[in-house]
């Protein structure tokens, strides 16, 4: 954030209650020794972009401004925060927080919960936050995205956005780079002034829209760009070719949500002192995302185990759902890592696809076929053998 900025930001920090109200996950509420995040009732993450609060630092170096989460209903309208000093708040608290008593997630064994809304646009976030206390380099934001209403939102798009101030007093020395491998969107510092790496990489959904050069928040009282916040979550851009502060948005689906349906992001929020050691928590946290318990599901939605299991070439399994709708298969390896690309796009009800692995390119070892629809997701183990 330009310096400008900075200081009307912290004049107006008096201003803004709820600060006052932030409940900060600290060490008391979960065991980290690296990354530090605050997150806030309203859907916000992130300090007062001072550097006293930091919010996903590496001791006192602060790696991260302002961040939040989006949710892109049209053009015209983007749900969210883009800074957590806009007193422009779209999202309204709707539970204080409390900590998390279900972990979806194996090996993420604590964190808390709150929960925010918008009555105008009839939705209700439940955001739970997740630690690996062997691994605290990186922390799992699990969105359960409810529509209250009693139509179907059909065609949203739920995202982060994020403000990565790496590298210098102005925070003008940090690229950003989209690894699509494995979803991730981060920042560096390439002078190696500040050799960290931040990123925020999508768990549940494939990324549909990126972009590193966000405006900066409006003025107190003005609407934000909703058409270039929604373009930031729907459609790819470019990597920034020169330095600059990286204000990034990164947006995952289509999904539809159903009159009273539940869909679930997920995002991880991940710090390295190298690119490699960055890349090693991005695995980690997406191991730990497509080795999980499968979410709740009719027993009609059937990803069927491969055969022949174990292979040494080819396998198949059987896809089949209770309702139409569209559905992402890919396979992992143990590191989290997505290899493959096995399915993507609508599936109709009582039909059956076929699901193909072909084994023959991939090294032996331990997979994971992972169905991700719009009401469900379900695994399969798969080993290859040479």
């Amino acid at each position: 954030m330009r310096l400008v900025t900075r200081i009307a930001a912290l004049a107006a920090l008096t201003l803004l209650a709820p600060l006052a109200q932030a409940q900060a996950v600290t060490s008391s509420l979960v065991n980290t020794t690296t990354v530090r995040t605050t997150l806030y009732s309203n859907g916000n993450i992130g300090g007062d972009c001072s550097g006293t609060m930091p919010a996903f630092a590496f001791g006192t170096d602060e790696g991260l401004c302002g961040a939040g989460f989006l949710l892109g209903i049209s053009a015209a309208e983007v749900i969210g925060d883009a800074y957590i000093l806009d007193t422009t708040t779209e999202w309204t608290p709707a539970s204080p927080f409390s900590p998390s008593t279900v972990f979806p997630y194996a090996g993420l064994n604590q964190g808390v919960k709150t929960s925010f809304s918008n009555a105008a646009n009839n939705v209700t976030v439940e955001m739970n936050a997740y630690y690996a206390t062997a691994t605290p380099d990186f922390v799992v934001l699990h969105y359960a995205i409810t529509n209250t209403g009693t139509t179907a939102l059909n065609g949203v798009y739920p995202g982060i956005f994020a403000d990565w101030d790496v590298g210098g007093a102005v925070y003008a020395q940090n690229l950003a780079a989209f690894d699509a491998t494995t979803q991730t969107i981060y920042a560096w510092d390439p002078t190696f002034t500040s050799p960290n790496y931040y990123g925020v990489s999508s768990l549940s959904q494939a990324t549909t829209g990126w972009r590193y050069d966000m405006p900066y928040p409006p003025a107190s009282g003005q609407p934000q760009d909703e058409a270039q916040f929604y373009t930031g979550l729907t459609s790819p851009s470019t990597p920034t070719s020169t330095a600059q502060d990286q204000r990034i948005v990164q947006g995952v689906g289509p999904v539809a949500i159903p009159a009273g349906g539940t869909v679930v992001s997920a995002f991880a929020m991940v710090a390295g002192s190298s690119l490699a050691d960055f890349q090693a928590n991005v695995a980690a946290a997406r191991g730990i995302m497509v080795s999980s318990q499968d979410s709740p599901d009719d027993a009609d939605n059937v990803l069927s185990a491969p055969a022949p299991n174990p292979t040494t070439g080819v396998a198949q399994a059987s896809l089949t759902v209770q309702q139409s709708q569209s559905v992402r298969v890919a396979l992992y390896d143990a590191l989290g890592r997505e290899v493959a690309l096995l399915l993507d796009g609508p599936v109709q009800a009582g039909t059956s696809e076929t699901v193909r692995v072909e084994g023959l390119a991939l090294p032996a070892g331990v997979y994971l076929i992972r169905a991700q629809g719009e009401t469900f997701i379900q695994t399969q183990r798969l080993v290859i053998s040479q």
